[in-house]
């Protein structure tokens, strides 16, 4: 079982949105049986289902992993399926009432979920594609790059098709917070693991 991931940062074409194409919400659906409540998601459609499996953005949302939510995404939802898109924004438990790894796992089983179920909603999941803004930012990068996590959840297989050098990253605390990150295992094509160590870290 393969699919894609892509980590997707900037977003300026969005601005160029203009279209009145409506769209529907699927509102809050969960992504772990029994789970937190801050373990649920929420699914953009366009209004009109084409005859073809569409492209998933999967989106998280920023915050400092101790705020934000699934619903701070403006526009983004309205201009990706105006443009033939399925968009996904998920929460996840945050920091400090779980640990750094259990918050990665949180988006990790939801990027699973998405994996089984998306094509429920007309998405083709062998085209995801993860972005984030800020915190969100740094964990589709590691999503993308380290598959430690994607495995562990239902022993997902990652076919790594390109990932972002950028990262929205703040200074102080949080900053301090991501370098006691796990070390990132996966590197890009060119073997320069070094770009997503300088600013991620280097803790074991």
């Amino acid at each position: 079982m393969y699919f894609r991931l892509v980590s997707a940062f900037v977003f300026a074409f969005l601005l160029l949105s203009n279209g009145a194409t409506a769209q529907r919400l699927a509102h809050d659906i969960p992504y772990v049986e029994n789970g937190h409540k801050r373990h649920v998601l929420d699914v953009y459609t366009p209004e009109t289902r084409p005859g073809k499996s569409l492209p998933v953005m999967f989106w998280i949302h920023g915050g400092g992993w101790q705020a934000g939510d699934k619903s701070d995404v403006a526009l983004k939802p309205k201009a990706l399926t105006e443009r033939g898109f399925v968009f996904v924004s998920t929460n996840y438990r945050l920091l400090p009432e779980v640990k750094m790894d259990e918050l990665i796992g949180d988006v990790a089983r939801s990027v699973g979920w998405v994996h089984r179920n998306i094509a429920r909603y007309g998405g083709d999941r062998t085209r995801i594609f993860v972005g984030g803004h800020s915190a969100g930012a740094q964990l589709a990068a590691l999503i993308c790059i380290d598959d430690r996590y994607l495995r562990h959840s239902r022993k997902i297989n990652v076919l790594l098709r390109g990932v972002s050098e950028f990262l929205a990253m703040t200074k102080g605390k949080h900053l301090a917070a991501v370098e006691r990150l796990p070390v990132l295992r996966r590197h890009d094509h060119s073997g320069n693991v070094d770009r997503y160590r300088r600013p991620l870290g280097r803790s074991p």
